[in-house]
């Protein structure tokens, strides 16, 4: 199954992203010369169930980034170090993302995004963020 049907059969679950005015789950993605890694907030890592590989999909046409402990139809498995937070040292998964949601890195090293999604789908808890 694609992500993008993942996303159209999906139903939310009614979880708060806000907390005290400001939303707790976000990613970071920093590419700069003396690193590339994704960042989960710890809120969001832990919504996930603080897993040690993820999968991740796209949805480019719609905006989202998906990430989850396991993603139907995805192969490849990225390993989290946990130090608080979830963080994938991935230098080519990094630049894929940045490639493929046309992010401008130009005149900057980092890019947070706090839209997130949760949704349970086949048992797993899975993140939606919307990359704008």
């Amino acid at each position: 199954m694609k992500a993008h049907e993942i996303l159209a059969n999906a139903k939310a679950i009614n979880v708060s992203n806000k907390k005290g005015g400001k939303s707790t789950h976000s990613i970071s993605l920093v590419l700069c010369e003396n690193g590339k890694r994704l960042t989960m907030s710890k809120s969001l890592y832990e919504e996930l169930g603080n897993p040690d590989l993820i999968n991740l999909a796209d949805d480019v046409e719609h905006g989202y980034l998906i990430i989850a402990e396991s993603i139907e139809g995805a192969d490849n498995n990225y390993s989290v170090s946990n130090k608080g937070k979830g963080i994938v040292y991935n230098a080519a998964l990094v630049e894929y993302i940045a490639n493929a949601f046309e992010l401008d890195f130009s005149e900057r090293t980092s890019m947070s995004f706090c839209n997130v999604k949760i949704k349970k789908i086949k048992d797993t808890m899975t993140a939606f963020i919307k990359i704008e």
